[in-house]
């Protein structure tokens, strides 16, 4: 009677340890992954075609391309865009749900954009014979001989590529899908808002604090000793530039997702076609902007939360172009200026 006790005892410790066990383990197999261990579908896909895939600071997978591109994965969610504080074309503030995509951390920087050029013998709007517009004698003008290779200041490689028009930056991306394999395109004004604000409705990329030079680059004292008052710069901030800075100078800029330079800088081209009322009519899924016309002069999207030639924004919105990321404007598809850029992505 000991001796079957005994083995009874026996037989239930070891159904006790082990069958738990054995339940963590499958339930280990089939529970959703962690944020942390998770790798989307998107994320495998790319990793064949990337030098590295990881995650960034931000907790957020991050792809380093062969061209030299580095794409951060955007999660899919709903957001809240625009600004009841903005101007007119900002408003109603509405929800839009967004499937998950990749959205550059850095706009294309002029090596990027030299090799493009160099490769295919490409001639941008502005080489054409349109000239871009240039800032000069306090005010925009446009010079013939203005273009991405000629915005009549100093650039360096790594500096955004600016002079080139919403056609330039397409072509880009038509010519890189093709070097990659990937679905490249310019962004939507919907993925370039969520990847710059997030989904808790912050006014600049770094939250709601007033930009105090540290965060991105705008018209500073720098820009007032060359330019003088005529955009009302902040002369109390050193920012460091007077024109454009090499992209990615300001990691405090950061936004939620760890994208760089989505404040200041330069204006960015997006994909959509701009319309001042499109969010009365603006569908809730994956919103893609008023139907394409035809037009080549047809106007596309600016966004970007200022440039390097734009105040703060902080005091008022009036003008259109300060810092904050609820701003859009528009410009003419084949048109060019010295503060306008643009960054690549892929969903």
């Amino acid at each position: 009677m000991k001796i079957k006790s005994a083995a009874f005892i026996i037989v239930l410790i070891f159904i006790v340890c082990f069958f738990p066990a054995c339940s963590r383990k499958q339930t280990g197999k089939n529970r959703a992954p962690s944020r942390t261990e998770a790798r989307p579908e998107k994320v495998i896909e790319l990793q064949s075609k990337a030098k590295k895939v990881y995650k960034n600071k931000s907790g957020f997978w991050e792809a380093e391309l062969e061209e030299g591109q580095v794409m951060v994965l955007i999660p899919a969610g709903e957001f809240t865009m625009g600004s009841i504080k903005g101007l007119a074309d900002e408003k109603p503030v509405h929800k839009v749900y967004l499937d998950e995509y990749w959205l550059a951390k850095y706009p294309v920087t002029v090596a990027q954009f030299r090799r493009f050029a160099d490769e295919t013998g490409y001639v941008t709007d502005a080489e054409k014979g349109l000239g871009s517009w240039q800032f000069w004698k306090g005010d925009w003008v446009v010079r013939l001989d203005g273009n991405w290779r000629n915005p009549y200041f100093a650039q360096g490689d790594e500096h955004p590529v600016v002079s080139v028009s919403w056609n330039d930056a397409s072509a880009y991306c038509l010519w890189l899908s093709k070097k990659t394999g990937l679905g490249i395109k310019l962004p939507t004004e919907a993925q370039w808002e969520k990847g710059a604000r997030g989904e808790d409705e912050r006014m600049y990329p770094w939250g709601n604090e007033i930009p105090d030079g540290t965060k991105a680059n705008y018209a500073d004292i720098n820009f007032w000793k060359k330019y003088g008052d005529v955009r009302q710069p902040d002369i109390s901030i050193d920012d460091g530039y007077t024109e454009t800075s090499p992209a990615g100078s300001y990691p405090a800029g950061s936004s939620p997702y760890g994208l760089l330079d989505m404040a200041g800088n330069v204006w960015e081209w997006c994909f959509d076609v701009y319309n001042e009322n499109y969010y009365a009519v603006s569908p809730y899924k994956n919103p893609l902007g008023p139907a394409d016309s035809g037009r080549p002069d047809q106007e596309r999207v600016n966004r970007g939360g200022g440039s390097w030639t734009d105040r703060s924004g902080f005091i008022n919105p009036e003008g259109g172009h300060n810092l904050r990321s609820a701003a859009r404007t528009g410009d003419e598809q084949n048109s060019s200026d010295d503060h306008m850029g643009f960054r690549i992505c892929s969903d």
